[in-house]
């Protein structure tokens, strides 16, 4: 599988949403990373450009891995289903993967008929049916239900045992919880890094209001409200 490590000094990517500010810091595995920020802040866009699909406006990243050895789970999951099947999209051998994720009985479905809970899923399994040692995920936990959150979230801690992984998202009671080491994103900038404790006081409310937000997410309420939780979540996480 290899190692990874990224080097940034001074980096700022070039993209249609505009200059993405990086600066500079050192990413290497194993281990895992959060991206957080209010929406809009650049937290996708920054992913994308560590997956080297932008290019440098600034500054200079030095990576030992090549963009082929990143893998990035779009936030979108159909943008990277790209087959007849299910089948289709893992390759040859991929069925152990479905099956991890309990998804297995869906290799023969089209990946648009999923759910997005399953196209969610599908993609991790294709993330962990890869040799790839940097990983980055946009948002994976994001229209999954509870028991999917908690699958989603033990991969990630078994992939983060021997490769970089980088994951944006709003969760931040996991955060809190789990991560050791958080990248504070505000208007297309990292403004801020180091562990989520020490970050906390940018919050505009405390880390036990979205777990509130989130048992709401959860009782999935029928019908229309006046509040929509994942907005609610998202208009929390913002600078001061």
């Amino acid at each position: 599988m290899g190692r990874a490590r990224l080097a940034l000094s001074g980096v700022v990517f070039r993209t249609p949403a505009g200059l993405v500010e990086a600066g500079t810091r050192t990413l290497a595995s194993p281990g895992l990373v959060g991206v957080v920020g209010s929406t809009g802040s650049g937290k996708s866009t920054l992913l994308r450009g560590l997956a080297g699909l932008h290019p440098l406006a600034d500054g200079r990243l030095t990576a030992d891995l090549s963009p082929a050895r990143r893998r990035l789970v779009l936030q979108p999951p159909e943008w990277q289903l790209v087959g007849a099947t299910v089948a289709d999209v893992m390759g040859p051998g991929g069925r152990a993967g479905l099956e991890r994720l309990g998804v297995g009985h869906l290799a023969d479905q089209a990946p648009y008929q999923l759910s997005t809970g399953e196209r969610r899923r599908v993609a991790l399994a294709s993330l962990v049916q890869s040799d790839a040692p940097l990983v980055l995920l946009d948002e994976p936990t994001a229209g999954v239900d509870e028991p999917g959150a908690r699958l989603t979230y033990a991969i990630l801690s078994e992939l983060a045992a021997t490769r970089l992984v980088v994951v944006a998202s709003h969760d931040w009671a996991w955060l809190m919880r789990v991560v050791p080491r958080v990248w504070w994103m505000e208007g297309l900038r990292v403004v801020a890094d180091g562990p989520p404790a020490s970050l906390a006081d940018r919050l505009k409310a405390g880390p036990e209001l979205f777990e509130v937000v989130q048992a709401l997410a959860a009782r999935q309420l029928p019908g229309t409200c006046w509040w929509d939780a994942d907005q609610l979540a998202r208009e929390i996480l913002v600078g001061r």
